[in-house]
């Protein structure tokens, strides 16, 4: 694959004539064989500045647009031009490829993991959950304590916040950011926890939680870190527990 990037000069007063003029250069650049990207657009910080992004599949559908040559009017318009042709070797064309790949069927897999807790919540069955904990979880909970280390205390814990609710557990994850980098990923989300205690009283309540996770040696993603907060109201001392306050 052929990169080229970079930008030309133009007289500031006819850089967006010179974009206009550029369309069909571009739009026969992309009718070429082999052309994967083209882009003409206008530098949003420099008056005088056009960039240009190229990518082609390979040398011969590079010349062969090149030699197709430029509207002379837009030639006579460069005042300088300052452009980099990089060749990208086959090998790093697939790598790229599977690290888009591996990141797509990463996320994938930590919603699916996102989803099986909440199919837990609403059985409430901590056994799912504990098959993601790692052994060493760090755990900063919502909830009292504050603080839990180990797979087996937290699912303890778990088991006692399920028994507390006299009606089913309704838990659902919001605005979820996963990012990853080969066997490790961290997820923030905003999950909402609805229901009614055993002593009557009706819960609805935000939590915003961020988690790091590793990728076991059976290839399953188990979670070594959690932090739950709620934002703290100074006026009143206690926390807020729904989105607006």
């Amino acid at each position: 694959m052929i990169v080229v990037v970079g930008h030309l000069d133009v007289d500031p007063a006819d850089r967006d004539r010179f974009v206009r003029l550029s369309q069909e250069s571009v739009r026969r650049a992309r009718d070429t064989e082999g052309c994967l990207h083209f882009a003409v657009t206008a530098d949003p910080l420099c008056a005088g500045r056009v960039d240009v992004a190229e990518r082609w599949r390979d040398r011969p559908a590079l010349e062969a647009f090149r030699g197709s040559g430029p509207a002379g009017d837009l030639g006579d318009a460069v005042q300088a031009f300052h452009v980099e042709e990089v060749e990208v070797p086959e090998a790093a064309e697939e790598h790229s490829g599977r690290r888009t790949t591996d990141r797509r069927d990463t996320d994938a897999e930590i919603r699916a993991l996102l989803e099986e807790r909440v199919q837990a919540v609403a059985a409430k069955d901590p056994a799912p959950l504990a098959a993601r904990f790692a052994d060493g979880l760090d755990s900063f909970g919502v909830l009292p304590p504050h603080r839990v280390r180990g797979r087996d205390t937290l699912v303890e814990g778990t088991q006692a916040w399920f028994d507390g609710y006299a009606s089913d557990i309704a838990y659902g994850v919001h605005d979820l950011r996963i990012i990853s980098e080969g066997g490790l990923a961290v997820t923030a989300f905003v999950y909402r926890v609805t229901g009614t205690l055993h002593g009557g009283s009706d819960v609805d309540m935000w939590v915003r939680s961020t988690g790091v996770l590793r990728r076991g040696e059976d290839g399953r993603w188990v979670l070594t870190h959690q932090h739950e907060s709620v934002p703290w109201d100074p006026t009143t001392g206690q926390g807020v527990l729904t989105p607006d306050g």
